[in-house]
């Protein structure tokens, strides 16, 4: 407790820095900083939960006291790790206000929002002494991570998000799965006549390339060839 919270307060200001530190420093850059919060969160995760586990396992359980401070010390440790978990989620959240999204920036938010459940659940657990429901728990937050990214379609989300960006990345939107294609031809009609113009031949050149035979069929295909008829 006394390491983290010494991490915590010496780099409360670059934790928390925001625009105001990547734009004073010419050595870092947005991507560099989010990087390091998402590396500095995952060091602290694999620190904190085989600790968190193994002192349940080993500490004593002889009076009420024992548990009272085992609690209060592990929920200190569970709230310095917020601090590092909230400051990472806010750098990756500027990275992406500056640069817009991409397939590695929507995975590793749901990588961290998924260590947020699963640090959550451990407070509900193992602080209640009740250690041997955490690893089911993880498990199934695990599966309903990878479920919800399915339902959300990141493809389409990427698109509709950085569409609406002033300094739009066409030649990224083109490497974009199919999920991604119903959502661009959409937007055809509001974009300028270069990006317009760019994106309407490469969805022309995706539609000659064809969908392959039922061989290959599936439902994002479908969409995508249904979505492109309506390319002029």
């Amino acid at each position: 407790n006394l390491l983290f919270l010494a991490f915590v307060l010496v780099q409360v200001r670059y934790l928390f820095g925001g625009n105001a530190l990547v734009e004073g420093r010419t050595s870092l850059s947005y991507a560099e900083y989010a990087r390091h919060g998402f590396f500095e969160l995952v060091t602290v995760a694999a620190l904190v939960l085989p600790l968190l586990l193994l002192g349940d396992w080993l500490r004593r359980r002889d009076t009420r006291r024992d548990d009272v401070v085992f609690r209060i010390l592990a929920g200190a440790l569970l709230v310095l790790l917020g601090v590092v978990m909230v400051s990472a989620l806010q750098r990756m959240r500027l990275y992406q206000r500056e640069y817009g999204l991409t397939e590695l920036r929507v995975y590793t938010t749901a990588f961290m929002l998924w260590l947020a459940v699963v640090f959550a659940w451990a407070a509900a657990t193992v602080l209640r002494s009740r250690r041997h429901l955490f690893a089911i728990g993880a498990l199934v937050s695990g599966f309903a991570a990878i479920f919800a990214l399915h339902a959300l379609n990141p493809d389409a989300l990427i698109a509709r998000t950085n569409l609406d960006r002033p300094n739009l990345d066409v030649t990224y939107l083109t490497r974009l799965s199919d999920d991604a294609t119903p959502t661009l031809v959409d937007a055809l009609p509001k974009l300028g006549p270069d990006e317009r113009e760019a994106l309407e031949l490469y969805l022309r050149e995706r539609e000659a390339a064809g969908g392959g035979d039922w061989r290959t069929w599936n439902w994002s295909r479908h969409r995508s060839d249904a979505a492109l008829e309506r390319v002029p």
